[in-house]
């Protein structure tokens, strides 16, 4: 005879995962218990929620010069993606209100790929020369499985995030959404991906025992 796991809904699947944390003999890794967890809410969780809001995202100005130093200051920051606003992200002297990297309603025109002003580095020109011209958008209100339908079929790794108003609140990526999936954050220290010859050389399990 069939028995009856005891399970009526999701919600007795997640104190399952909580007792299975807990008892003595448990062979599941805390991982594969955050994945399971992550994969149960993560639709629960609002954009809102989980994207960096419009104060502590790092701006580039459409006009802002490409070179070395722009290069210095993006990579500083670990990410490898940055929304583009028309005009200048550069701060004058005196500032204007909302300059210092914080507008407060940017017109975001593209995304700046780190790769791409590597590529770029010793030809004069500004950012909007080498920018991706597009840009998309979500509502902050909007759950964490309509974010990642809007990024597979936009093919972007960065939304704009907005209110009911219209006004940008923040950013959301790619790695914010799948960080709630698998409830950790991903680490993106292998960065070769276009490589043949260092993705066949990589192994990624010696890298986790040096890690350890």
């Amino acid at each position: 005879p069939k028995i009856h796991s005891g399970i009526y809904e999701r919600e007795d699947l997640l104190e399952l995962l909580d007792r299975q944390k807990s008892q003595i003999d448990n062979r599941v890794s805390d991982r594969e218990l955050k994945s399971a967890r992550g994969a149960l809410t993560f639709g629960d969780k609002t954009v809102g929620s989980v994207m960096s809001p419009r104060k502590a995202v790092v701006w580039v100005g459409a006009d802002d010069p490409i070179g070395p130093k722009l290069m210095d200051d993006l990579h500083k920051t670990g990410h490898n993606r940055f929304p583009v606003i028309a005009g200048s992200a550069l701060p004058t002297n005196p500032p204007k209100a909302g300059q210092a990297g914080r507008p407060t309603n940017p017109e975001v025109v593209g995304t700046l790929y780190l790769t791409d002003l590597l590529k770029n580095l010793e030809k004069p020109g500004t950012v909007r020369d080498i920018m991706k011209k597009d840009a998309h958008f979500i509502n902050e209100s909007h759950k964490l499985e309509q974010a990642l339908d809007g990024f597979l079929k936009s093919g972007q790794h960065l939304l704009v995030a907005v209110n009911n108003f219209e006004e940008v609140v923040g950013v959301l990526t790619l790695e914010d959404v799948l960080s709630q999936v698998l409830g950790e954050k991903i680490s993106d220290e292998f960065d070769s991906y276009d490589n043949r010859r260092t993705v066949a050389g990589h192994n990624p399990q010696s890298t986790q025992r040096s890690k350890n």
